[in-house]
């Protein structure tokens, strides 16, 4: 009687440990950290390459990993020249790692001062929220009569404030500037728990 519950319970065991593998390849779940943190040394370690975000890794089974990241590269930067540089830091995550990756160019206009002291304001702002919270894809929409601030925040999930009251801080702040401001916020949140 012992043996046969002892057999039973490894059989149900095996059996959820099974299903659930299946469901998480199924429904999705984190990458692996150390899998996206070497993804991320690989990528960047391309000086050109000055940001990545929006990394997801797809897992298909035993040795069929699919990723895609937005690398974050020098507006000004010849286009071509940059193109090579992304196909070959996608040929190395995948010679390496063997997850095959597709990265999408994101030009960031890096040497605009009045969009480089709105983007050093932002980030004071979100430290004094949460240093948890990261911005990518800032740039500026200048007007005469205001200004659009367009940008992405990811917020860690379970974070204790909702998209809203984030936004109200953030637009709270910019309330000081002599100039009108509106933000123009998509909020996102991280892909690879990590």
């Amino acid at each position: 009687m012992v043996a046969t519950l002892v057999i039973a319970c490894f059989i149900l065991k095996s059996g959820y440990e099974l299903i659930k593998e299946i469901m998480d390849r199924i429904i999705g779940k984190p990458a692996d950290k150390e899998l996206v943190k070497q993804i991320r040394e690989i990528i960047l370690k391309h000086k050109e390459i000055r940001g990545l975000h929006d990394l997801i890794i797809h897992d298909y089974g035993p040795g069929f990993k699919i990723g895609s990241a937005h690398a974050e590269a020098d507006a000004k930067m010849n286009f071509v020249k940059i193109h090579d540089i992304i196909d070959q830091a996608e040929r190395e995550v995948d010679d390496t790692l063997h997850v095959m990756m597709t990265l999408h160019m994101d030009p960031i206009e890096y040497d605009n001062p009045i969009t480089n002291a709105y983007f050093e304001d932002l980030k004071r702002i979100l430290l004094q929220i949460d240093p948890g919270i990261t911005v990518h894809d800032f740039r500026t929409v200048l007007g005469n009569e205001h200004t659009n601030l367009v940008f992405d925040l990811v917020v860690p999930y379970g974070f204790h404030l909702e998209n809203e009251q984030i936004k109200v801080e953030i637009d709270r702040h910019f309330e000081k500037y002599p100039n009108k401001i509106y933000t123009v916020i998509t909020f996102d949140y991280p892909y690879t728990g990590g």
